[in-house]
């Protein structure tokens, strides 16, 4: 280890050329005066830097005949060196310098000191060639004993290890690294800052705010501490704060290009989209050679791809589709090769319904070694109904080395576990196949907890499976879905082996919006209303947001505090209209499932309904958080949801005797079917159904004597029965031909169900396809048909009223399974019982003779049109949805009094044990521990409870 180096300054530090000194021979007549004091460093004092800035003081005033000929000298020797440490030759010798004093120079800076050492620092002051005032001080410096390393590193160097490591995602170990200087220094501003940013990145948010705190305390003209600790106060939802720290970055560093993206996020987040696009845009179009000039190659590049990918985002939301697309081509343009780009805009192809054009992005994406390209590569593979090319492909990911600074194996694992076909396969052998392996897989996953390694999720883009299409298998689901919300718990909640921080791309989310502020207080004096709040994505739209949006504002706003938690909504939903007309009080949230979850937990919700959990992401994943006391899933998506911390699922009497064996949770039972629909009135004048069957005639190139067959249900799910039922169709009445609904974002999908249903037998030339029908172009062609069939095993309850409310009659075909018993249970509402089919054939034979049997035809309308307001606006559903409220709220509150419950973390999920705590009946509502053996109940508020 080498030598000290001295430089000497003023004002600044000036090199100039040392003298030495002759040594110290002279008297000491002023030895006790203070001519001369060392001010820095203090005695004793532990330096964390290899070099030291001497700094003195001069008293010349003190001296009668002044300063004359003087000079400075500085004599520095280690006064102690570990057994451990070996200098270099000459390192250990005394170290003399002396300086001309006549510039009156007080400070001296030294370089090379040697981590571990301790040194005596002797300074005197030469006047006229006598030593007239001496000052001592002794110091050590630093170090840092790291295992496995030999040599004891400086305090900076030990920082730079730590860097490289928490680089390596190893912020374990490097963060203990940050804690072994903090040990010694306390106050090390690059030690707190790192160690801040790593508990960040660990999601101990408050730990990491106070340690950036310090930093930037320690240090107030560090721009990257600025920076880190907008970071983390941004994350915190102190936005402002966030900025103020910003904006200090950028004053004291322009080209602080990181905090100025960083600024961009905080300003979009607050919905000042301008000053987000500005930030954006100053860096997007900073010249590269200036960025070169003030970064390191690599460095500059990813800030500036970063900006512009967060640029085009923004232009997304602000702008549409089309400027946004604009935005991705002039970005690769300019960086061609660019694997995010590509995956940017396979997405904004995929949000648009281009699936087959997404495909060739991801695809090229891929090709170029980005991971997140090839994962949604393989997912639009599996959306596009190519389920062995998807598994096959999470397969080769698998098996390949993964090196991904977000831990994604774990993710893959599940994304291939739950991987299911979107057409479904041409037998039930087939489907069943299908669902063994996700059985399988998903087992395994569970029983092999302790070996998954950490992985990070993006709660804006969820990328794992809620497995919608198991509802079209025509079997009990109760196992997988179980199992499968059994392991996303796990995974997410009691484990947290997935960690809500993965930002694949530019999340830009719109502001929430809220009609009345938040923190609403439960009056003090009076009655307390129980507060039940709903949680859907599609309140404002589908069948679903239907039927909700008439319901709610009918029930008891004087006994019930009604809050609709709106998912996927912004400032930009028609507001004064929608939210007046449907509850006092709506919470619009984006799709996040971390601000979701937090927004209804402060709500202190008694009772939470979702009305199509599964149908949803967000939704899906933000239930499996016990947020409520009671909380309940509607027959919205019809079938269980398999998640450990839903109580109750709310179904309708006619369900078939079997039905508490298909669910995971609790049924509880409404007299009817629960919907509140006012239907439209029936048109004034028919439609003439020749110019429909004209038309599709000529588009279809076929006879104008055929007998018109309308299936309402989407192509994935239909079940190959009814494959057969429609080849029996064809054999009986040889005018025949079907129409199925198509849509043009998935053009493959019709082609596999056409090969699927010609495989089986059936006539293609009498098999068509309407394509991106609209809800009014559907109720036409209804009214159009001979004969309107709702698909086998599973059928669409939109689909079936629009059918009622038309005056159109529908075959169906129940079985066990309430998706197959929606429009059974509508005309079980009517009192119809005439096109309820008990066998394969016999819906074949009503099929046939509902089109080919023109007064069978005319009775069946005339009867629908009858009963049809049996239907509408059925008060029996309001009050057997305010029953099941009262009768969650006996669970919740025996004694009758009113009490809010207020989960206090991030714990509070739902364990047996909490719940026991506040009272629910664990005889009637299934514990977690025993939830997946749970034979189920059927419960029902009637009259006489």
């Amino acid at each position: 280890m080498a030598a000290p180096v001295w430089v000497l300054c003023c004002s600044v530090c000036v090199a100039i050329v040392a003298a030495l000194s002759p040594g110290f021979n002279d008297p000491m007549p002023y030895y006790t005066l203070p001519l001369l004091e060392i001010l820095h460093p203090q005695n004793d004092m532990m330096m964390a830097d290899t070099e030291l800035q001497v700094e003195i003081e001069v008293r010349s005033e003190l001296l009668s005949s002044g300063l004359r000929r003087s000079r400075v000298c500085i004599v520095m020797q280690p006064a102690y060196v570990p057994p451990d440490v070996v200098l270099d030759s000459g390192a250990g010798e005394v170290d003399e310098s002396c300086f001309d004093q006549s510039l009156n120079y007080t400070t001296f800076h030294v370089a090379g000191l040697v981590p571990g050492l301790s040194y005596a620092l002797t300074v005197g002051l030469e006047n006229d060639g006598n030593m007239v005032a001496l000052s001592t001080r002794t110091f050590s410096v630093g170090s840092i004993l790291l295992p496995g390393v030999d040599d004891r590193l400086s305090v900076a160097d030990a920082l730079e290890a730590g860097a490289e490591l928490h680089k390596a995602q190893e912020r374990e170990t490097a963060s203990g690294i940050y804690r072994y200087v903090l040990a010694i220094f306390p106050d090390h501003g690059p030690a707190q800052h790192l160690l801040g940013l790593a508990l960040y990145q660990d999601g101990k948010l408050h730990e990491a705010l106070s340690l950036l705190y310090r930093a930037v305390q320690s240090n107030e003209s560090e721009e990257n501490f600025h920076n880190s600790l907008g970071i983390c106060l941004k994350s915190l939802g102190r936005i402002n704060e966030a900025i103020k720290h910003y904006r200090r970055a950028i004053e004291l560093n322009p080209m602080q290009v990181q905090a100025a993206v960083n600024l961009g996020d905080a300003m979009q987040s607050k919905g000042k989209w301008e000053e987000a696009f500005k930030e954006y845009s100053k860096v997007a179009n900073t010249p590269m050679s200036l960025l070169y000039s003030q970064l390191e190659p690599t460095k500059a590049e990813h800030v500036a791809k970063d900006a512009t990918g967060r640029l085009c985002e923004l232009i997304r939301v602000t702008d549409g589709w089309y400027r946004a697309d604009r935005c991705l081509n002039e970005a690769l343009e300019r960086w061609p090769d660019e694997p995010v780009f590509h995956s940017d805009r396979g997405n904004l192809l995929a949000n648009a319904g281009q699936f087959e054009t997404a495909l060739n992005e991801y695809q090229r994406s891929s090709e170029l070694g980005l991971l997140a390209g090839t994962l949604n590569l393989a997912e639009t593979l599996e959306a596009l109904g190519e389920t062995q090319k998807s598994i096959d492909l999470y397969d080769q990911v698998l098996g390949s080395e993964i090196f991904d600074r977000f831990h994604p194996r774990t993710r893959i694992m599940v994304m291939k576990a739950t991987v299911l076909p979107r057409v479904l396969p041409s037998s039930q052998k087939e489907i069943d196949a299908y669902r063994d392996r996700f059985e399988r897989e998903v087992e395994a996953l569970l029983h092999n907890l302790d070996s998954l390694e950490t992985t990070e999720v993006d709660p804006n883009r969820i990328s794992l499976s809620t497995a919608i299409t198991l509802t079209a298998h025509n079997r009990n689901n109760r196992e997988l879905k179980a199992a499968m919300g059994q392991l996303y718990w796990q995974l997410l909640y009691r484990r947290q082996l997935m960690l809500e921080d993965y930002v694949a791309s530019y999340g830009i989310i719109p502001l929430p919006y809220t009609q009345q502020i938040e923190d609403v207080k439960r009056p003090e004096i009076g009655p307390q209303r129980l507060r039940v709040g709903f949680v859907s994505r599609y309140i404002f739209n589908s069948a679903v947001g239907l039927y909700m949006s008439e319901l709610i504002p009918k029930f008891n706003r004087d006994k019930y505090e009604i809050v609709v938690f709106a998912i996927g909504q912004s400032k930009s939903m028609k507001v004064a209209k929608e939210i007046d007309a449907v509850t006092e009080t709506i919470v619009a949230l984006p799709k996040d499932m971390r601000i979701v979850r937090e927004k209804i937990r402060a709500w202190k919700m008694d009772v939470l309904i979702y009305p199509e959990l599964g149908m949803d992401k967000t939704t899906y994943f933000v239930s499996l958080a016990r947020l409520a006391p009671v909380q309940a899933v509607w027959w919205g998506n019809a079938d269980t949801s398999g998640v450990p911390t839903m109580d109750y699922y709310l179904t309708s009497e006619h369900e078939h005797k079997t039905a508490n064996l298909h669910y995971s949770e609790a049924i509880y039972e409404f007299k009817g079917m629960g919907i509140y629909h006012k239907l439209p009135a029936l048109p004034k004048r028919d439609i003439n159904r020749g110019q429909v069957r004209k038309a599709i005639e000529e588009r279809f190139d076929i006879s104008p004597d055929f007998h018109f067959y309308l299936a309402i249900e989407s192509i994935i799910h239909i079940h190959p029965d009814f494959d057969a039922a429609v080849a029996k169709l064809f054999e009986k009445d040889k005018k025949a031909h079907l129409f199925l609904l198509s849509t043009s974002s998935r053009k493959i999908w019709k082609s596999q169900l056409q090969a699927r249903m010609e495989s089986a037998g059936v006539d293609p030339d009498r098999l068509h396809f309407l394509t991106d029908v609209d809800q009014k172009q559907e109720s036409m062609l209804m009214r159009a048909a001979d004969a309107v069939i709702a698909s086998l095993h599973l059928t669409r309850p939109r689909a079936s009223l629009q059918a009622f409310a038309a005056g159109v009659p529908v075959v169906t075909f129940p079985n066990e399974l309430w998706a197959s018993r929606i429009t059974f249970g509508f005309y079980q509402q009517m009192g119809i019982n005439d096109l309820i089919a008990a066998s394969l054939d016999e819906y074949v034979a009503l099929a046939v003779k509902l089109a080919t049997d023109s007064a069978f035809h005319k009775e069946m309308v005339q009867l629908i049109k009858r009963n049809r307001s049996k239907l509408s606006e059925d008060e029996e559903a309001v009050r057997e949805w305010e029953k099941f409220f009262d009768f969650a709220a006996d669970q919740i509150f025996p004694s009758g009094e009113l009490e809010s419950f207020i989960p206090k973390s991030e714990s509070d999920w739902g364990s047996p044990q909490q719940l026991k705590e506040i009272q629910i009946d664990w005889s009637e509502a299934k514990g977690l521990e025993e939830w997946n053996q749970a034979e189920g109940w059927r419960l029902r508020a009637d009259e006489d409870e």
